[in-house]
């Protein structure tokens, strides 16, 4: 139903698809559909640029047992997609859910993202910080 909210979209793909598929941008949707706390991308980004990336084994414990799809609103919030530890992915749209881009992955390796992929600038004093003895050792 393309009248509807993106939340209501996502919502009504999540109770069809449970287990297999995953907002990283919707968790509160998730949660209110399968009553399961997920990671929020945000998260899983901000900690990979502050060089302090989860493992595989932690980013799988806090994902849908069985996902297969990863979606995105069309909003421009896809570009994350090249900085997550998701494995491989393939960009696939599912006519059923409008507005939405769906990546599809093809392993469950979740690997570090490749030395390839663009860094965050730094902040000014981001390297001073760094550079900081009290900082704890990673």
């Amino acid at each position: 139903d393309v009248d509807a909210l993106p939340h209501e979209r996502a919502a009504r793909y999540i109770a069809a698809h449970a287990g297999t598929v995953y907002f990283p941008r919707m968790t509160l949707v998730h949660a209110a559909v399968e009553k399961r706390w997920y990671h929020q991308g945000d998260g899983i980004r901000d900690r990979i640029i502050a060089e302090r990336p989860p493992t595989a084994a932690h980013i799988e414990a806090h994902l849908p047992a069985r996902v297969r799809w990863i979606l995105h609103r069309e909003d421009g919030f896809g570009h994350q997609m090249r900085v997550m530890p998701f494995g491989q992915l393939v960009t696939e749209n599912d006519p059923a859910l409008p507005g939405f881009t769906r990546w599809r992955r093809l392993s469950a390796d979740a690997s570090p993202p490749s030395a390839a992929a663009p860094a965050a600038p730094d902040a000014p004093d981001d390297a001073a910080r760094r550079a900081a003895p009290d900082r704890p050792a990673g």
